[in-house]
């Protein structure tokens, strides 16, 4: 059976400290998620 992952399905991915983020196909099956994170580290209150 073939998946499909349609971009707006990802279009909301919010994670703490994410600037921007990229999918890179590596196969017919496969594929990774490049990641853009904040230097900034968790203040504490």
């Amino acid at each position: 059976m073939r998946e499909f992952l349609h971009p707006l399905a990802v279009e909301g991915f919010c994670v703490e400290g994410l600037i921007d983020y990229q999918f890179r196909q590596l196969g017919v099956d496969a594929f990774e998620m490049l990641a853009e994170v904040s230097g900034k580290e968790k203040e504490e209150p």
